[in-house]
């Protein structure tokens, strides 16, 4: 990376978008060192995107007035161990849309979350997400209290055109390695869903 990187910053290009083959997104390339133990992330930002196969599923027009969904996990003795900025973040971030709708974990079903995002353009989930490294389709976000929002709940919402999802949570961007030659994950399951632009971590 050490060769790409510098030649990156001398043409002064400082943040890149990296869409990378199944097997690649299994390798954290922020975090790559040269010689010199330089990071990646030392001298560009790094972002990355689910498969361009998979992108292609998109279309639509964007609305004028976009409506935000944020679900943050407000949980302080779940199952789970505590995200103690979730909610913060989820309630900064809605503070920039009109119309928004807040839901936190603790006081929500994943039938409400689902109803929920059938509505909103642009998505924000604060919460625990998780691979299924057995079977793929179960892989999730912990957004409520019932349950999880699972990547074959994903596949059965119906279709429409999203605009953004930002998934803030563990391992949503990584592909399951159930199936991993199709580079199956959560991020690649809200572009199918139509969510224009899923930003996984």
């Amino acid at each position: 990376m050490g060769p790409l990187v510098r030649e990156l910053v001398a043409s002064g290009i400082r943040q890149v978008k990296v869409f990378p083959s199944p097997v690649l997104s299994l390798l954290p390339l922020q975090a790559a060192h040269d010689v010199a133990g330089r990071a990646v992330i030392d001298d560009i930002i790094v972002a990355y995107a689910p498969f361009a196969t998979t992108r292609a599923a998109t279309s639509g027009e964007r609305p004028q007035t976009p409506a935000l969904l944020g679900v943050a996990d407000d949980r302080k003795d779940g199952p789970l161990p505590e995200l103690p900025y979730a909610v913060v973040e989820a309630e900064i971030i809605s503070t920039h849309f009109e119309a928004h709708r807040r839901l936190n974990v603790s006081a929500t079903t994943v039938a409400d979350v689902k109803a929920a995002l059938c509505d909103a353009d642009i998505a924000h989930f604060a919460c625990h997400g998780y691979t299924d490294h057995t079977n793929a389709m179960m892989s999730g976000l912990a957004v409520a209290a019932d349950g999880d929002l699972t990547l074959d709940d994903l596949l059965t919402l119906p279709r429409r055109s999203r605009r953004l999802a930002i998934l803030a949570g563990c391992e949503t961007a990584l592909v399951s390695l159930s199936a991993l030659h199709r580079g199956v994950s959560l991020a690649s399951a809200f572009l199918v869903c139509c969510q224009r632009s899923p930003e996984a971590a």
